[in-house]
């Protein structure tokens, strides 16, 4: 009735138009979901309805006082349709994936363990002998399976914790952000110069090993770009621990057999990694699927690993200032967290 009574030029609109279309298609729609795509016509095809150029008469638009509505990001089952002065509904943030950054990290450390091993085997063929100055970080001929327990706790744990927190996510980290604001990118001038002052940390004699731990190092770097910092931790880790291995065997007498087959399980391990991340493809290529990013529960938890290890493993300072490198990291959270409560209460 009161569409009846509505003046001849608010009918013969286009929005008019489209609101008795939608009408129609109403009454004749059974079942929810049918309503359903007929309230999304009313709003999506109204105005794309309507003619180039041809605008709706002003008084169409004073007979409505309602707002114009327009869609929003609801779930289907919820109600579609917002008006058009509130915010919209930001996308859905994309899953993360613990099980992707695990995976990324130990093929990076199988992998680069692989092309290191190959690179000094190559490099033995041709005459090398490794530095005088070059040592093994522990004697073996006094190695206690408590040791080599502990030498394998440190080198896959806390040394990839603390090494990666000060080198990836503090050195390159800060490095990219400077480089970024210079416009000179983010990756390869802040990966190379992390690299190599890790290289100058852990070598400085043999230039064999220099080359296969830069090269191993900008791995890493790569690695800590693209994945974030728990994925080059999982791959400095699995390098270090797969290195030491068949010596924590030695140590505890393991026969020959069980430190030839570790090198088939590893690879198997690999091959897993493998199979996960390409069975993830899909959702990683879409971008639906994210690393798993580094959290303050996790640096709560690495702080007192770091120095429990300086002080019940080995006193390593680098695992002293990855701690305290943590735990500023946690004071800046927590103090730009408290500066935007302050503002928002101050707003």
């Amino acid at each position: 009735a009161s569409r009846a009574a509505a003046p001849a030029s608010v009918r013969a609109s286009p929005a008019a138009r489209g609101l008795d279309e939608a009408s129609e298609r109403l009454s004749a729609a059974r079942g929810e979901d049918a309503s359903a795509a007929s309230l999304d016509a009313l709003y999506e095809g109204a105005a794309s309805r309507a003619p180039l150029g041809e605008a709706v008469p002003a008084a169409a638009e004073a007979a409505s006082p309602a707002p114009a509505l327009a869609p929003s990001a609801a779930p289907a089952s919820g109600p579609r349709w917002v008006f058009r002065s509130q915010a919209p509904a930001s996308p859905a943030a994309p899953r993360t994936s613990l099980k992707r950054t695990l995976s990324v990290g130990y093929l990076t450390g199988f992998l680069g363990l692989l092309l290191t091993q190959a690179a000094a085997i190559g490099a033995g063929l041709l005459g090398w002998v490794p530095h005088s100055n070059y040592h093994v970080p522990f004697q073996m001929a006094h190695l206690t399976p408590l040791g080599a327990l502990l030498i394998l706790v440190g080198g896959s744990v806390m040394a990839p914790i603390a090494e990666e927190v000060l080198f990836r996510g503090g050195l390159q980290g800060g490095l990219s952000k400077l480089t970024s604001k210079l416009h000179a990118g983010k990756f390869w001038i802040p990966a190379l110069i992390t690299s190599a002052v890790f290289v100058v940390v852990h070598e400085t004699s043999d230039p064999v090993l220099m080359a296969v731990r830069f090269g191993f190092a900008f791995a890493l770097s790569r690695t800590f770009h693209k994945e974030g910092i728990l994925a080059s931790m999982t791959a400095h880790g699995t390098f270090n621990g797969l290195t030491f291995l068949p010596l924590i065997l030695a140590a505890f007498h393991a026969p020959l057999i069980v430190s030839i087959a570790s090198l088939p399980l590893a690879a198997y391990g690999a091959w897993r990694a493998w199979r996960t991340l390409r069975s993830q493809g899909p959702e990683i290529a879409s971008g639906a699927l994210a690393p798993k990013p580094f959290s303050a529960k996790l640096a709560l938890l690495f702080i007192p690993v770091l120095l429990g290890g300086f002080f019940f493993v080995m006193p390593n300072f680098i695992w002293i200032y990855g701690a305290a490198a943590l735990a500023l990291w946690l004071g800046a959270k927590g103090a730009a967290a408290l500066w935007r409560l302050v503002r928002a209460k101050s707003a």
